[in-house]
C-alpha cells in the first residue's frame, strides 16, 4: 500500500531528537564542513531521525493526554 505510512513510535521524545541533530549540525559548522546559512527548516529536517517519512497528518496518544507535542 502506498497510500498509507504508518508510524509507531514508542517512548518518542521530539526534544531529544531535535538536540542531537542540533548539535550534529553545530559539530559540522565547527569544522568548517558546513555554512550555518546553509541551515535551512528543510535540511534541518533532513538531518532528523525521521527524515524521508511525511510529516504527521493524525496523532493519535493512547496515555489519554490531549497534549501534541513534549
Amino acid at each position: 500500500n502506498e497510500a498509507l505510512t504508518l508510524v509507531i513510535a514508542f517512548n518518542y521524545g521530539g526534544r531529544d531528537e531535535i538536540v542531537r541533530t542540533a548539535r550534529k549540525l553545530a559539530t559540522a559548522v565547527a569544522r568548517g564542513e558546513l555554512d550555518s546559512e546553509a541551515i535551512t527548516a528543510e535540511s534541518f529536517a533532513g538531518s532528523l531521525d525521521t527524515q524521508g517519512i511525511p510529516d504527521p497528518e493524525l496523532v493519535i496518544r493512547t496515555s489519554g493526554e490531549l497534549r501534541l507535542s513534549n
